[in-house]
């Protein structure tokens, strides 16, 4: 990064990049302002010649993507689903035609950065004033409670892997400053939201970044203190006054416990989720080709109900609340495949710009010699695959765009840092 750049380009693949992720939770459907810049941006200044210059790795991913959106889509249109159906498939043929222009013409890295870091700053005050001003019992925004809390979670673990990463240095001080407050606030927005599932990506996420924390730390000393410190948080956390955190974590746990060992269906939502998974689970295994389709397995699973195998299912909704289940139920072993394909091929792309290299030299936390954006697609990924155990999150506007989008961005961001930390 050039010194004499300014931290905000008015390029408008920096002020698409900034906006898609500051503004995902402050306005309804907030993440579509910073795509339909991206996309206008690439409708109008896309050759020929940029498509030719794509690297082959980026053309998987997009192959991954088209794969995905064709799919859903046709199978849609076959089972007669309606153009409903089209929706979110779709989009991510538009992330695929965006992520070939931005690889000649990458975002600021810079942009995609400060726009984690204000967005993460922006749920965790949305979250407190929903929570301590208006008085609501689940924070929300402006998208479904388990939305908000799962993409909460995942905000906050970007911050704390970029504040890991960057290590407060000189060039990227404000943004360390910034990323560690957004951080804090995003985690406090996840836990407000009373979801049990981004509670799950949280501890997940935070469990992945204490790693990497012990790994890097040569002392036994600072190690131990890491981990006390992280054990300290967590108490507090758990028995925080004025919050209903400690309450929905040992409720789950009794009703879990009741559930498995002894078969009495304690509470609603949890014995309903089991429920929900175990006709899933039926229902792929009397179609496991083809699956029942999104609509299709309504009237099957709503049968099982009646015949007394699983027991009422008001919480069901328009999806079966684990995305493996659900795709396995209505697009059957095909669909697994597709959606295996859509998160290993951003998963390798991942590991390929990521390099952990240690100094072994330092006696502290080592400085770690990394793509900083690698790390953050690791991060989206088990984000989406720790939420997607309670959820489905690809069934929602916001996990589709958040994930498709925010993943070309950071596939075409240039790394923050060189081999020797140098900008």
């Amino acid at each position: 990064m050039s010194q004499g750049r300014n931290l905000l380009s008015l390029r408008w693949e920096d002020l698409g990049a900034f906006l898609f992720f500051s503004a995902a939770f402050v306005i309804p459907s907030g993440y579509s302002v910073g795509a339909v810049i991206l996309l206008l941006g690439s409708l109008a200044t896309l050759r020929i010649p940029d498509i030719k210059k794509v690297d082959a790795r980026v053309w998987l991913l997009v192959g991954a993507f088209a794969l995905y959106a064709l799919f859903w889509s046709i199978d849609g249109l076959v089972r007669g689903e309606g153009i409903r159906e089209l929706d979110r498939p779709v989009r991510f043929l538009l992330a695929a035609f965006v992520l070939i222009r931005l690889y000649n013409s990458p975002p600021s890295e810079v942009s995609v950065l400060l726009g984690i870091s204000l967005g993460a700053l922006a749920a965790g005050s949305l979250a407190v004033y929903e929570y301590y001003w208006v008085g609501v019992s689940r924070v929300n925004g402006f998208m479904p409670i388990n939305s908000f809390g799962m993409l909460a979670a995942l905000y906050a673990g970007f911050c704390l892997s970029m504040v890991q990463v960057l290590r407060f240095e000189k060039a990227y001080y404000w943004v360390s400053l910034i990323s560690t407050a957004g951080g804090l606030l995003a985690g406090g927005a996840a836990l407000l939201s009373g979801s049990r599932g981004a509670f799950l990506t949280l501890a997940g996420l935070g469990v992945w970044l204490l790693a990497k924390e012990l790994v890097r730390c040569g002392r036994w000393q600072i190690r131990l203190l890491i981990v006390v410190a992280t054990l300290v948080a967590g108490i507090v956390v758990y028995t925080a006054s004025g919050t209903s955190i400690k309450q929905r974590v040992d409720t789950a746990v009794v009703a879990a416990t009741a559930y498995v060992v002894d078969g009495e269906r304690i509470g609603v939502a949890l014995p309903a989720r089991i429920d929900m998974w175990h006709g899933g689970l039926i229902l792929f295994l009397e179609k496991p080709f083809t699956g029942w389709g999104e609509s299709g397995y309504q009237l099957p699973l709503a049968n099982l109900v009646d015949r007394g195998v699983i027991a009422d299912d008001h919480a069901s909704g328009r999806h079966l609340h684990n995305q493996v289940i659900h795709v396995l139920a209505t697009k059957g072993i095909v669909g697994v495949a597709i959606l295996t394909i859509l998160l290993a091929v951003p998963f390798w792309l991942a590991l390929r710009q990521t390099a952990v290299i240690p100094d072994k030299a330092l006696q502290g936390c080592d400085k770690l010699d990394q793509s900083l954006t690698g790390e953050l697609i690791l991060i989206m990924l088990g984000a989406y695959i720790l939420g997607g155990m309670t959820r489905v999150p690809l069934e929602h506007h916001s996990g589709v765009m958040i994930f498709s989008f925010g993943l070309i961005l950071l596939i075409t961001a240039r790394p923050p840092r060189t081999a020797a930390g140098a900008t």
